[in-house]
């Protein structure tokens, strides 16, 4: 991966998401307000718990989204998949949730089995969970896209 502090490291998670679980890729599209959201994910159950939780947006497709957010489910989180920088500094903790930061770069990280890493310049982010946390749709809402 770049440098801690290089912003195209959340591209090069995308790509390493993609090529690490391809297959079949669910998209969702939102609008909050105006601002266009695009939601992809290669599982079935966070596709149906995101656009639950975020029904009362719905969106159009959308070439160019305002933000976009990738969440890839694994059996196993590893530390290739969106490690926290030493160097990050602690915004928040809400002990099992926490949330950190480093230059553009915001890291949160979901007990040891999922992490997101989000680039607040270029309005995306990626996350990888385990599938055995992601057992429940209020878990999926709650403890990725509400926090962020």
């Amino acid at each position: 991966m770049t440098s801690d502090n290089d912003s195209s490291a959340v591209a090069e998670l995308v790509e390493r998401g993609m090529a690490k679980h391809g297959g079949e890729i669910h998209t969702g599209y939102f609008d909050f307000h105006g601002v266009l959201t695009r939601t992809l994910t290669n599982s079935e159950m966070v596709d149906r718990a995101v656009t639950g939780f975020l029904r009362a947006f719905p969106g159009e497709e959308a070439e160019k989204p305002d933000i976009e957010f990738h969440l890839f489910t694994v059996d196993k989180l590893d530390d290739s998949l969106g490690e926290i920088p030493a160097k990050a500094a602690l915004l928040y903790d809400w002990g099992m949730v926490k949330i950190y930061h480093q230059g553009p770069l915001r890291y949160l990280e979901v007990d040891t089995r999922a992490r997101v890493v989000a680039d607040v310049e270029k309005r995306t982010a990626v996350g990888f969970a385990e599938k055995e946390l992601l057992q429940s749709d209020w878990l999926v809402s709650n403890l990725f896209f509400y926090p962020l």
